[in-house]
């Protein structure tokens, strides 16, 4: 999948709209630092203007765009009537890691089966619009998560050095918020991000640490984070204490699949059967128009069943999950496990699924084994199908790169390959001979250009311009003038690396001295 976003080098009209300017000119500079498309749309809580298209006659899969004069516009309308403007982080930088990795609880159990997603809560959104303000300068990390995990967004750190202070939010439902009181000290802020979250809440008690769970209004949240910015994180202000009081011994739903480590569909399974026999255990607070909250003794009572829940031990697995590992349809894996029913019944066992509210039928260790022993019974791969590790090999570049191309295959992949078996006689997933060209013709086009090429950041230092500035004057000059063949895109992680060729390097010299020529007058 490609990605672009729609006509960022056409710069606003002066004077009324330099806010539209000023955003602008943001989003260039951390898109020119590496930041993706939608890392940054993401960080802005800006989803809603990612959009994903084909193009007609388009090679390379649908093109994912960031729709920027659409979400400027917003901004901009956003902020009327407001006495602050919407500030971008002065920094971004992606983490080779996992932020707060998860406990045991938070993996996937069977393979992931019964996986309910959360529901999107744009706290990014809030917590930017909140520094700004606050008019607190910011820098934000992004990490990247475990296939397994429950969760699936990564948590960010703001890290906010006028304050010495850094908040860890989640735009995943059921993910609490934490404010670090302070970073400047013995430990440093990568340090935090370690730590899984069980962890983190332990250093509550010392009040390094302060947790915040969204209780459904985005307004009380910021007021909430706006308090533990301005405190040490001990206690909230007399403004709060009305309503915090009240809500003592209250815990709303993003608290309770916090402290459960279940998903929703368990949990209102639990609380619609609880309410038919008592309605008092769930109540609302008019004061701030907040969803329903649930009484202390039933929250309880919902950990204390998620703590005891019976998981599959570690080594079964469904039946799904079975058929994923073996590279085989679901019905080959029934039809194998039917056969050792009747004189192995204790191998087949249902256990509730601790995502949803379903008992699922997991298959022991035994079963797993003579099963994944009958798939040992492969073929050898056709002479053109390649594992993704040949193509690393004869490519000479990284199993990311080849999995980032092969997730922009057009056709249907899962069509395109099989298991056999490999050069060392192990069963591995082997791509046909149509996707290894398609992987092989991508890879040159998104490769580095050979000859005299000079990348843009490079050239902009030469003529002494930003990025923006020669990034636009390169693409009005190469589309006037005729050779677009002369700049050259590169997707690399997901980001946009511009080359210049010679021709049009020899024009842009040309434009940038005739702009500083003085005029005659």
């Amino acid at each position: 999948m490609r990605f672009e976003f729609d006509q960022p080098n056409i710069p606003p009209p002066q004077g009324e709209n330099s806010e539209e300017e000023r955003i602008r000119s943001d989003i260039n500079r951390l898109l020119t630092s590496g930041v993706s498309l939608e890392r940054l749309a993401e960080l802005l809580g800006a989803e809603d203007f990612l959009e994903t298209r084909t193009v007609r006659g388009q090679k390379h899969g649908p093109v994912k765009s960031f729709k920027v004069t659409d979400f400027v516009a917003w901004v901009v309308e956003s902020a009327k009537g407001k006495s602050y403007e919407i500030q971008l982080p002065d920094h971004m930088v992606v983490l080779p890691m996992t932020i707060l990795p998860p406990d045991k609880r938070e993996m996937r159990m069977g393979g992931g089966v019964g996986f309910e997603k959360p529901e999107f809560i744009p706290r990014t959104r809030y917590l930017v619009d909140l520094l700004s303000e606050m008019k607190l300068h910011y820098a934000v990390a992004d990490g990247t998560n475990d296939e397994n995990m429950m969760r699936g967004l990564s948590y960010k750190p703001y890290l906010l050095p006028q304050i010495g202070k850094m908040v860890l939010v989640c735009n995943e439902e059921g993910n609490a918020t934490f404010v670090v009181h302070e970073v400047s000290g013995e430990k440093d802020w990568k340090e935090y991000l370690k730590m899984r979250k069980s962890e983190l809440k332990q250093q509550v008690t010392a009040g390094e640490v302060s947790v915040l769970f969204y209780g459904g209004d985005s307004e009380e949240w910021k007021e909430s984070v706006r308090e533990l910015l301005l405190s040490d994180g001990v206690e909230p202000s007399s403004r709060q204490d009305n309503l915090e009081a009240e809500k003592s011994g209250w815990s709303a739903m993003d608290e309770i699949l916090e402290l459960t480590g279940r998903g929703k569909a368990w949990v209102e399974s639990r609380i619609k059967k609880a309410c038919g026999m008592d309605p008092s255990i769930r109540r609302t607070f008019p004061l701030r128009g907040s969803p329903y909250f649930y009484r202390s003794d039933f929250v309880e009572q919902l950990v204390s069943e998620s703590e005891d829940l019976e998981q599959a031990p570690e080594g079964w697995l469904t039946k799904t999950a079975l058929r994923k590992r073996c590279g085989k349809d679901y019905h080959w894996v029934e039809r194998r496990a039917e056969t050792f029913r009747s004189s192995h019944p204790e191998w087949f066992k249902d256990y509730e699924n601790p995502i949803s509210a379903q008992e699922l039928e997991y298959l022991a260790p035994q079963i797993v084994s003579l099963i994944e022993a009958e798939t040992g019974k492969f073929e050898i791969a056709p002479a053109e199908w390649r594992t993704t590790s040949m193509m690393v090999a004869e490519l000479h570049t990284s199993n990311r790169r080849v999995k980032e191309i092969l997730a922009d295959f057009p056709g249907k992949l899962e069509e395109e390959k099989g298991v056999y078996l490999d050069q060392t006689g192990k069963p591995s997933v082997h791509y046909s001979s149509n996707v290894f060209g398609f992987v092989s013709k991508e890879f040159k086009k998104r490769k580095k250009p050979e000859g005299d090429w000079a990348t843009l950041k490079r050239f902009a230092r030469e003529v002494g311009h930003d990025s923006a500035t020669v990034k636009r004057a390169a693409i009005s000059i190469s589309t006037s003038q005729k050779m677009p063949e002369e700049l050259h895109l590169v997707q690399v992680n997901q980001t946009t690396r511009y080359y210049i060729g010679a021709r049009l390097a020899d024009e842009l010299r040309k434009h940038f001295e005739h702009l500083e020529e003085p005029s005659n007058k």
